[in-house]
């Protein structure tokens, strides 16, 4: 009874304040002086400072006065945010009982590809269209030469312009290439948003001593490897492998590039410096192609044998030209620009050869040597006397 007298007491004094107000803006005007007083805590009273000495120097809980409500609530001050770098950093140093001290540092975490708009603009060239695609558009300046001619409106189609290739691109999954696994999924990125390409697929390479050459999907699913070439010749393959895995030195994983090459332009990419190619499964000899037509294959590419290649009766043409790529501008740029454009400075190619025999035969082929550099010895011949200067 005595809390039904004081919940009408408390009414009646907050419609004596605020006499407008009705049952529901009394019941919130309770229900938030409770949750207030149950959240602060209820600290033992104590005598007001004068206003001078209150203001600047108070750490206690503030008095704030509510409005349409005859009381007052104590609150307490908000918590400052927590300072991580003034925690304690240290590091204890192996077979040492001290501590090292140190500061929090916030380093920004590099991207996969810092040269991505670089390699964009090199792959422009891969934008250039079909002329003779499958599918058919009106043309409009035979469609009025028709009207004009026979004054009938007769509707004139043309093949519509479409994407030159579709790009497959094999990733080898080596254990050797998981260091590389976030710069080929940003490198698949970019060439998503290039729009260069009809459609876009990516196959994991695997290879086994026992089952040789195998692909798979993104599900996992295996797939064969002679799927990937496409009636028309229209399919660009690129491998992207470091080539550093045992795999590279056995025969078997070049024929397959090899038996791609026959039909498909192939490209193989390895994120290596050029400078480490050589220590790799890629120890084959290099030359410079240049090719007859644009969209050529491989097939179609000119290049020279080296001296050390044509001996006896080597045929050049059972030696079939792989153009590698680094990942840089420089490269996927002169690529672009030999395959789509049939640039005449051309871009560099591994020679494969026919059979097991010729790669070792190639691989025997030593690198050819920089021509030494001529030397000066002109410091050793006496100097002419200068004439003589005549000054006024």
């Amino acid at each position: 009874m005595e809390r039904v007298t004081g919940l009408n007491g408390a009414v009646s004094a907050i419609g004596a304040v605020a006499p407008g107000l009705d049952g529901t803006a009394l019941a919130e005007a309770l229900w938030l002086a409770s949750r207030i007083a149950a959240g602060s805590a209820s600290p033992a009273p104590e005598e007001p400072a004068p206003a001078s000495a209150q203001a600047p120097a108070r750490t206690g809980p503030s008095v704030q006065r509510l409005p349409h409500v005859g009381d007052f609530v104590r609150q307490s001050p908000p918590t400052p945010p927590e300072n991580r770098s003034a925690r304690p950093l240290h590091e204890r140093l192996p077979g040492s009982t001290g501590r090292v001290p140190g500061d929090a540092v916030a380093v920004p975490r590099t991207t996969a590809m810092p040269l991505a708009l670089e390699m964009t603009r090199a792959l422009r060239p891969w934008k250039r269209p079909w002329r003779t695609g499958r599918r058919q558009t009106l043309d409009l300046d035979a469609t009025v030469a028709g009207y004009a001619r026979s004054g009938e409106l007769i509707p004139v189609f043309a093949p519509a312009p479409q994407r030159w290739f579709d790009l497959v691109l094999v990733v080898d999954r080596s254990p050797s290439m998981q260091v590389w696994r976030e710069t080929v999924s940003a490198f698949a990125g970019l060439l998503d948003r290039l729009g260069a390409f009809r459609t876009l697929q990516v196959r994991d390479l695997t290879v086994d001593p026992d089952d040789g050459v195998g692909l798979t999907d993104r599900q996992g699913l295996p797939t064969s490897t002679g799927q990937l070439g496409s009636p028309d010749g229209r399919r660009l393959i690129v491998v992207v492998s470091d080539c550093a895995a045992p795999a590279w030195r056995a025969p078997e994983i070049w024929q397959q590039l090899r038996a791609w090459a026959g039909h498909e332009p192939v490209a193989l990419l390895n994120p290596l410096p050029p400078k480490l190619w050589r220590r790799t499964g890629l120890d084959l000899p290099t030359v410079r192609v240049s090719p007859d037509a644009p969209g050529t294959g491989n097939t179609g590419l000119r290049f020279r044998l080296p001296p050390l290649l044509a001996v006896g009766e080597a045929d050049p043409a059972e030696w079939l030209a792989l153009p590698v790529l680094s990942l840089s501008p420089h490269a996927l740029g002169r690529w672009s620009r030999t395959v789509m454009l049939a640039a005449p400075e051309g871009c560099s190619a591994a020679l494969i050869p026919p059979s097991a025999a010729r790669l070792r035969l190639a691989r025997a082929v030593p690198l050819p040597a920089e021509a030494p550099r001529p030397e000066r010895t002109d410091f050793c011949a006496p100097r002419r006397p200068r004439p003589p200067v005549w000054r006024c």
